[in-house]
Order: structure tokens, then sequence, then C-alpha cells
């Protein structure tokens, strides 16, 4: 069983990257929390997912670590594109962004059971002209 788990986390991050949430790779049960959201079930996490696609082009999940511990997946990642439509009311600006982020799977089954997301969002709409940058001391 060893890896399995983290092949399958890669499956579910390619997927995505390639426009498309993993349905087939998720529990029927599954459920996605992020930050100051409530919990999605698989429908909700799709328009979650479409709302992304919509806002940014050429998305990628750079998986910079995983670590697999029975049941359980952590993955230190890049989030990566550019900003091509409306974003939480920050209009398209044209710009590329890569910000950190973490998820944790749990697995059941061979099947995504559940996704805990964390993104850095000050971060990202920094980068993208939402929000303005740090001002640098010195």
């Amino acid at each position: 069983m060893s890896g399995e788990n983290k092949a399958l986390t890669r499956s579910f991050f390619d997927q995505a990257d390639r426009g498309r949430t993993p349905v087939e790779l998720c529990a029927a049960d599954f459920t996605a929390q992020f930050p100051g959201l409530p919990p999605m079930d698989l429908e909700g996490f799709d328009q979650f997912e479409a709302m992304f696609r919509s806002a940014f082009s050429s998305i990628e999940h750079v998986l910079e670590e995983l670590v697999e511990e029975g049941d359980d997946v952590a993955v230190r990642l890049r989030f990566e594109g550019i900003h091509m439509g409306d974003f939480m009311g920050v209009p398209p600006s044209d710009k590329q962004f890569s910000v950190e982020g973490a998820a944790f799977l749990r697995i059941a089954e061979s099947k995504v059971a559940r996704l805990w997301g964390f993104l850095d969002q000050t971060g990202l709409l920094q980068q993208i002209g939402g929000l303005p940058a740090p001002a640098h001391a010195g």
C-alpha cells in the first residue's frame, strides 16, 4: 500500500490542473474545506473549482513535498497561474502569480474522502493587484 495514496494525490491535482474536477477520484461523501468557507460536498467543490478556472488560466499546483501517513497525505505546494478573469472583485490583470499553499487529504477505499486546503490568499491578492504590496522597511 505504501505510496498509493501519494499517487492518488498526484492524480487528483494533475486532473485539476487539466481544468476538471477529478470526480471519479473522490468518494461519494467527499468533503472539501478551506479557511473562511463552509465545508463543501463534491458539487460545491466543483463549483468552487469552476470559479477559479474562470478567473485564472494556466493553473498549476506544483507539488513540492508529499508525506503519506496511513490514510492521510500532506502536501506542500505552489499554486501558479495567470489572472485572466474577475476574482473577488479584482478585474483581470493578466499578471502571473505564484503563492504557497498546503493541502491535507484523507483517503478512504482508494478515493479522496476529505480535502483541507490552505493558500496564501493575501499573497495572491497582492500579486494580481487586489491588495497593495507590503512596504519594505529600511
